[in-house]
């Protein structure tokens, strides 16, 4: 059956049909599909969360009928989701916490007791036994943590994104798995294997679905409380400030005491895990999901054991792109890379996206990021705050929707700007808007 956009009922019927469907759908019908989803969202969400009945009301908006209105319902999720009182962390008001966050969702929190939580953790496991909510949480460099709520199963969505997306098309080799089958690859990543970020959620998901190999982590639990206190701990010592002055603040002595169990454990762990795949996995077919750092870690780590060529050739590596704690990588470490793990770099994936967005685009051969029907970017006029026009060539503040997210409102202003190109074929082939060249911070 041809895709139709009036038969998406739902943005995850997208995943059944295949990328030359996809790719054939015209920009106008995408662009209407677009707005009636938002608008539909907006309609659905109103009287349930709290935060967007305000935020409709501040400009007037009883319906979305124009990218105009919905460009006025966005907000940056950076002050958005740390506007807590970080004081409510410290001292264990996580009452207070559970209030701050029902603002942001559609799920009933007043029957939460969070009365017995000391802990960010508590908390986060009190939310998803009681209520079904699972708080996501940002990586915590800058030292205070973003916390987001989504619904139990929500971020499927991610997954199921990324494997449509190894499809096979026009330069880019089928890298696709079969659901449902074992597909005979093991899934690496190194940090830890349950921490409340959406990784786990995608583990989860894969070892459900493609394989009956558990995924191979470097050790077992992040907290949140430990990737806070490591951030705040790590700016506070950048800024000139002394260690001791920093562990006055509440449980600050225990918190060093368990990141610095944590660091040795990790430090142990990592070289065996290493060292396990120098041994049971030279030669197999593996995907390997990680970030910047942690790929160009990963590669030094196998060079310095004169490895070269360590995996089957297609094998496939995710890495969310953009640098935390480096400023800059040597030149040429990426081809290094691929030439260490024996992956061409067709199989190496960057994806652009963030923690607030389930929807992430993968880079096309050509360098290009190709937002998919399921992922509304638009541009902002930095001026006027306006959404910029979807044809020629545009550069602004990107802004986007997940139409994946049910549960909460997803419209949103990145720290992020790009440009895209509405007129030009892609050099990939694809037709449709993309994202032009890198994408810088605002």
């Amino acid at each position: 059956m041809a895709l139709s956009l009036d038969s998406i009922s739902n943005p995850l019927d997208f995943f059944n049909y295949s990328k030359d469907e996809v790719y054939s759908l015209d920009a106008d019908d995408v662009r209407n599909y677009q707005l009636r989803v938002i608008a539909q969202r907006f309609d659905d969400l109103r009287q349930k969360v709290a935060y967007l009945d305000k935020l409709g009301r501040e400009h007037g908006i009883d319906r979305i009928t124009s990218f105009d209105d919905a460009v006025k319902l966005v907000a940056n999720p950076g002050k958005l989701y740390k506007s807590y009182d970080v004081e409510w962390l410290d001292s264990g008001r996580f009452d207070l916490m559970t209030d701050w966050i029902d603002q942001f969702t559609a799920a009933d929190l007043s029957q939460v007791d969070a009365s017995r939580c000391v802990r960010i953790d508590d908390w986060c496991q009190a939310l998803e036994e009681q209520a079904g909510v699972c708080i996501r949480h940002s990586s915590g460099t800058s030292g205070t943590l973003t916390f987001m709520p989504r619904k139990i199963g929500e971020e499927d969505a991610i997954p199921m994104n990324w494997m449509w997306q190894l499809q096979g098309w026009g330069k880019d080799p089928d890298l696709s798995l079969k659901k449902g089958a074992n597909n005979d690859i093991t899934v690496f990543y190194p940090h830890a294997r349950r921490l409340r970020r959406p990784q786990t959620a995608i583990f989860d998901y894969f070892e459900k679905s493609y394989t009956d190999k558990l995924v191979k982590t470097v050790i077992d639990y992040q907290s949140p409380d430990l990737a806070r206190f490591a951030g705040m701990k790590r700016n506070f010592l950048e800024n000139g400030g002394r260690l001791e002055e920093f562990l006055v603040g509440p449980h600050y002595q225990q918190l060093d005491k368990e990141q610095a169990e944590f660091d040795a454990a990790f430090g142990q762990r990592y070289a065996a895990w290493i060292a396990d795949i120098m041994t049971n996995f030279q030669g197999q077919r593996i995907m390997l999901f990680t970030f910047t750092e942690m790929i160009y870690d990963m590669g030094q780590a196998l060079k310095a054991r004169n490895q070269r060529q360590v995996f089957r050739d297609n094998s496939i590596i995710i890495c969310a792109g953009g640098l935390k704690t480096r400023d800059s990588l040597p030149e040429g470490w990426l081809q290094e890379t691929c030439d260490i793990l024996g992956v061409p770099k067709s199989s190496f994936k960057t994806i652009y996206g963030m923690t607030e967005i389930m929807p992430q685009s993968f880079q096309c051969p050509a360098g290009h990021y190709h937002p998919d029907p399921w992922m509304v970017l638009l541009l902002i006029d930095p001026e006027t705050g306006t959404p910029l026009p979807r044809e020629g060539v545009q550069s602004g503040h990107i802004a986007m929707f997940d139409p994946f997210a049910e549960s909460y409102w997803s419209g949103l202003i990145t720290g992020d700007q790009g440009t895209m190109n509405y007129s030009d074929c892609c050099d990939c082939g694809r037709p449709g808007p993309f994202l032009q060249g890198e994408v810088s911070r605002a």
